[in-house]
């Protein structure tokens, strides 16, 4: 089996044992784990074992688990006006989702010194109740400052509602939603269309290979690696969330590959991207974001070539996207019933009739950014008014129709353990899988001796 996977594999492991077990007592059993599978493995790479540790210490030093009631604090917050989320605690990152509140705040990112009055618990979430000692605005880094800038002067025509959607798909600032334009697009199914993720990275790629290939003489190489410098650029200009980080990286992983003229598989991609996500801030794997981002990709490599192969063996590519469209909300199900309290019924009708319109609207509005830059995106403005006039009225006419969605809350120990249990049974049978093959080799190579 390849390192790679192993060492997800344990780095998960790892993150579920702090998310339901006690800190110290998550420590001892991670350390058994880590030894014991380095043990049994018929691979002894040292990174097996070197980097599962190095992770594990990582986590325990920027953890926090000690706060408690009177403690006075820095908390980096992100304020989405009605509810702040709590980044940091002290440059340590909370183990669970954690929120304040602040009050006579505008949207955005602050440094927040406050002493902890109240700590209660509300559906796996923490919520703290503090008196603000200090309170101090992070300023955006000049590249977004500039894509806001130009995105204000795109947008100064335009109504209330398409601007919302506007700074959602294209500057990653999902806040901006308004709660009636979220509540609609979770009822039919198209949230995932509002957050930066791997089609506006693809698009962004697109987008600029198409361009560089009619004005720049360059040759591929120079070409994919100006399409790298791009894409951080954008990357580094907008809001960051899992979904845009997972994404970033699959992105460069795959811009990187045709630099170095080396073939990068998807489920390889997925899985560095995962390791590399969560390396960089543990802390990821407690979002929502990061959970449907890498389940709705995981459901993409794994769950729909099984499902498919069961279900369905024509050549059909609307079939196959009607298959896919239920293989990833099948797989997706226990996290929207555990998080959000609803099961997608009909959602995939909608995602068939309303995505491909919404992505047009996408694209052209990156195309609008884009053109705006020289200050002529107006150019574009009276087709993506048309092409968000259709999407409005689609999204409204989906919303009208029973059954979308449905409400059903469960909290049970079945959708809390049933990713980690997934994991534990993929990796066992590719462990046998790897190993029964290796067998094989080792028996034929006998014999020809």
């Amino acid at each position: 089996m390849e390192i790679i996977y192993i060492i997800a594999f344990e780095i998960s492991l790892i993150l579920f044992g702090f998310m339901f077990l006690p800190f110290n007592l998550c420590i001892i059993l991670s350390s058994i784990f880590i030894v014991g599978l380095y043990i049994f493995n018929s691979n002894k790479n040292i990174f097996l074992i070197l980097l599962p540790f190095l992770f594990l210490l990582r986590a325990i030093l920027i953890f926090d688990h000690s706060i408690k009631v009177g403690d006075i604090k820095e908390f980096q917050v992100f304020n989405y006006g009605t509810v702040s989320k709590i980044e940091k605690i002290d440059t340590r990152y909370p183990l669970k989702n954690s929120y304040l509140s602040l009050s006579n705040c505008k949207e955005g990112e602050y440094l927040v010194v406050a002493e902890v009055k109240n700590i209660s618990k509300k559906y796996n979430n923490l919520y703290y109740e503090v008196d603000v000692l200090k309170l101090e605005s992070v300023v955006p880094n000049r590249v977004q400052q500039y894509f806001q800038e130009r995105s204000n002067s795109l947008l100064k025509n335009f109504d209330y509602d398409f601007r919302r959607m506007f700074q959602a798909v294209i500057l990653g600032e999902n806040y901006r939603l308004s709660r009636e334009m979220r509540a609609k697009f979770n009822y039919i199914g198209i949230s995932h269309l509002m957050a930066l993720s791997g089609f506006h990275i693809t698009l962004v790629i697109s987008l600029f290979s198409f361009l560089l290939s009619l004005k720049l003489p360059l040759k591929k190489r120079e070409r994919n690696m100006l399409l790298l410098v791009l894409l951080t650029i954008y990357y580094l200009g907008v809001q960051h969330s899992p979904s845009l980080n997972r994404a970033y990286i699959m992105g460069a992983i795959y811009l990187l590959g045709k630099i170095f003229n080396e073939n990068t598989e998807l489920a390889k991609s997925l899985v560095f991207s995962y390791v590399l996500s969560l390396i960089i801030n543990p802390a990821s794997i407690f979002s929502i974001s990061f959970q449907l981002s890498y389940g709705a990709v995981l459901a993409i490599v794994g769950f729909f070539p099984w499902i498919k192969t069961k279900i369905y063996k024509g050549k059909s590519k609307f079939i196959e996207g009607i298959i896919l469209t239920l293989s990833i909300q099948l797989f997706l199900t226990p996290l929207l019933i555990k998080n959000f309290g609803v099961i997608q019924v009909l959602s995939f009708i909608s995602n068939i009739f309303v995505l491909p319109i919404g992505s047009i609207v996408i694209s052209l509005s990156f195309i609008a950014l884009l053109l705006e830059n020289i200050y002529l995106g107006s150019l574009v403005v009276p087709l993506l008014n048309f092409a968000y006039y259709i999407f409005s009225r689609a999204v409204n006419l989906f919303y009208s129709i029973p059954l979308m969605s449905i409400e059903y809350k469960d909290d049970s120990i079945f959708l809390t353990l049933f990713y980690p249990v997934f994991l534990v049974i993929v990796f066992i049978l590719k462990f046998r899988k790897d190993s029964t093959k290796n067998e094989k080799i080792f028996k034929r190579t006998k014999i020809s001796q």
